[in-house]
């Protein structure tokens, strides 16, 4: 019988866990370690006592890559699955919240009316964006960052006032440091293939028409319960596996018989035919410090970002002028802390009750991660005064606040990325069946996470 020990309890840990016990059941005997007290990693889903469900991670997943949706079926959470109650949103540029265009997250406005109608541009960065199919496509197939990849083709604006906030902020990094072949390849793959994005947009052919009676998805989900019922769905799934928590995994080693032997923090040991590290790379470098010293070093070269997670509850009484949008992402030339706030009230059904509102605010990004030292009642004192200020609140106070650090938790996708990860997976052939996935590597998202640890049960099955 095939062991398998998977390090990690996150997302793709547990994803890899489901779908290797799916298809092998009891013909593998499957070991999941986690160093922490509970499944989930950066899910995290707090029911507070007056009922609010509060997110400490991700409270969504997004639909255009299905790897999540697909998920939610079949641990038969489609009944639980809802859409944004809206979708509108901002930016916070040049002091004030301005729409963003309607259909324009492809940068191809849709809605031409409406995107010459936004402030968020002026007349000549809207002229210069409208350009983007006159402009000739690069001939260097090198990689380059998002902010460059933008200004070139759309122009210098719309890089600073809405890629740079929206995108690059996805990624806590910055738009003239992030891969654009690592983050956003698509927008790459339409340059090279059709010679600019308005042109791979028109040609792109229509999506199918649902069928008839068929549940139409947004381009974000979320669960009714908050994002810690697709973990508990995950876990009642996991039988027959053992699963180990409040336990660290410090080295592997070899086996004579061409296997691994893996040590933990008390002394115990565990021997695997395969083994899947779905942790943070630096955590999976000094891991794999022994076996594989080169691989080891350049895991600990990927950079990482840490970020905050600021709840706030308002009395609806106190932001009742607030515009039904789900919030607004800040642009890097703005005098404020954080980089975005996300009204969570307006954005889920049954977040809170009717009488309140939850928001909740972002902090940190490569480079702009030194308001996490701050102790915690001035963290939420600092949120409160800037989203007063940004929503002419005055001096409302917040009726609770909720905070959750992330140190070390955002990889950082620099230019060179994907350069970087082949020169990784070239020196980690010589152990085979070691497996590395997650956030670190090809994706941040949950649905790329949930597609690592699928493809690594697959190359384990195969193996």
């Amino acid at each position: 019988m095939k062991k398998v020990v998977i390090v990690g309890g996150g997302i793709t840990g547990l994803s890899c866990a489901y779908y290797l016990n799916k298809a092998a059941g009891a013909d593998v005997d499957i070991t999941l370690v986690e160093s922490s007290a509970t499944l989930g990693g950066k899910i995290k889903t707090l029911i507070d006592p007056a009922g609010r469900t509060v997110e400490g991670g991700p409270d969504s997943v997004i639909t255009t890559k299905p790897f999540g949706l697909q998920l939610f079926k079949e641990l038969g959470l489609e009944d639980s699955i809802i859409n944004p109650l809206t979708t509108k949103s901002f930016i916070l540029n040049r002091g004030s919240l301005r729409s963003i265009p309607p259909d324009f997250m492809s940068m191809v406005p849709k809605d031409m009316m409406g995107f010459l109608k936004s402030d968020l541009f002026s007349i000549k960065g809207k002229l210069r964006l409208l350009c983007e199919k006159w402009i000739a496509p690069s001939r260097d197939p090198g990689d380059e960052s998002l902010g460059a990849f933008v200004t070139r083709r759309c122009g210098a604006e719309i890089s600073e006032r809405f890629a740079e906030p929206l995108f690059a902020g996805i990624y806590a990094s910055n738009a003239d440091e992030i891969s654009i072949r690592a983050s956003f390849p698509h927008w790459k793959t339409m340059e090279e293939k059709y010679g600019s994005i308005t042109a791979a947009a028109l040609k792109q052919p229509a999506p199918p028409k649902p069928a008839p009676g068929a549940r139409k998805y947004s381009a974000f989900i979320s669960l009714k319960g908050g994002m810690q019922q697709l973990v508990g769905a995950l876990q009642q799934q996991l039988t027959g596996i053992r699963t180990e928590l409040n336990t660290r995994i410090e080295r592997i080693t070899r086996q004579p018989n061409g296997g691994y032997q893996l040590t933990t923090n008390t002394g115990a040991q565990y021997t695997a035919d395969a083994v899947v590290l779905a942790t943070p790379a630096y955590t999976s470098a000094s891991i794999l410090g022994e076996v594989a010293p080169e691989a080891s070093s350049r895991l600990n070269a990927i950079p990482y970002a840490s970020t905050m997670i600021v709840s706030l509850v308002y009395a609806r009484s106190d932001v009742a002028h607030l515009p039904n949008a789900t919030g607004f992402v800040v642009s890097a030339n703005e005098q404020y802390s954080f980089t975005g706030c996300s009204w969570t009230s307006n954005k889920w059904a049954d977040r809170t009750g009717d009488d309140e509102l939850l928001v909740r605010c972002f902090y940190g990004k490569a480079g702009n991660e030194h308001i996490l030292q701050q102790e915690d009642s001035a963290i939420g004192q600092l949120a409160v005064r800037e989203i007063n200020n940004v929503l002419n609140l005055g001096d409302a106070k917040a009726k609770a606040v909720y905070i959750q650090r992330w140190p070390k938790a955002m990889p950082q996708y620099f230019v060179g990325h994907l350069d970087r990860l082949a020169d990784l997976e070239q020196h980690l052939k010589a152990c085979a069946n070691i497996y590395l996935v997650g956030a670190a590597y090809r994706g941040i998202g949950i649905p790329d996470c949930i597609k690592q640890g699928k493809e690594a049960a697959e190359s384990i099955l195969k193996a």
